[in-house]
């Protein structure tokens, strides 16, 4: 099963939580707009990697094979179902294998930071003391949401040594998994594009494989992809 450029392109793409740095937005209309964009990219991804598991279990163009992987409610099982399509797929393992698996890793960890956009709620930091000024909007983690915390002990002391306004505002910031600007949820936007074209460019040289449109041994490795399915 080969790979194309833009599918394994997907490797680069950043997947780790990212802490936002900037002073927050002055109104929450921005973020909504980028919250709303960026869960519109995910869904595109998504609607993709099911037209790309019709393809591998060799039912394409099959709305019942599309159904039944969308009818599993979570995004990363979703992505496991590919996981174990594409090891049936190479049953003596190698190389091969493990770059597409690799692949749907990045996409796992990117899904996860798609439910923390869609899970957060846009607001201003609520902290008190020192007669800090309030600072902008971003899209918190709620405070009833579990996961690890990201604070790390010298963090804190850091945060400690600080004036007083970014003391409190950082303090605030480290009781939640995540905060994100508009800024870093549209470069999550971004990566959920490149999902789409690069998981589309795959799916494509493999429909072409199983139609006969494209001899197997001259599958092209390009990054252009058709617009819509096919």
């Amino acid at each position: 099963m080969r790979a194309t450029p833009a599918y394994l392109a997907i490797l680069d793409l950043n997947t780790a939580v990212v802490f936002a740095e900037t002073d927050g937005a002055d109104s929450p209309e921005g973020l909504y707009r980028s919250v709303g964009a960026a869960l519109s990219s995910w869904e595109a991804a998504e609607e993709v990697l099911a037209r790309l598991f019709s393809v591998l279990v060799g039912a394409p163009f099959s709305q019942g094979i599309a159904r039944a992987y969308g009818s599993v409610i979570s995004s990363t099982a979703r992505v496991d179902m590919l996981r174990q399509v594409i090891e049936a797929a190479h049953p003596t393992g190698g190389d091969e294998m493990q770059a597409h698996l690799k692949v749907m890793d990045r996409i796992r960890e990117l899904a996860s930071r798609r439910n923390e956009i869609a899970h957060g709620i846009v607001r201003r930091p609520q902290y008190y003391g020192g007669g800090s000024p309030q600072p902008g909007y971003y899209l918190f983690q709620p405070e009833y949401g579990s996961g690890k915390k990201r604070a790390t002990h010298k963090m804190r002391e850091e945060l400690l040594s600080k004036p007083t306004t970014d003391r409190n505002v950082g303090l605030y910031r480290l009781r939640f998994k995540y905060f994100y600007s508009a800024e870093e949820i549209d470069a999550y936007r971004a990566s959920f594009d490149m999902i789409t074209l690069g998981v589309a460019s795959l799916e494509h040289v493999l429909l072409g494989e199983q139609l006969g449109l494209l001899p197997k041994s001259e599958s092209p490795t390009t990054t252009d992809t058709p617009d819509g399915p096919l």
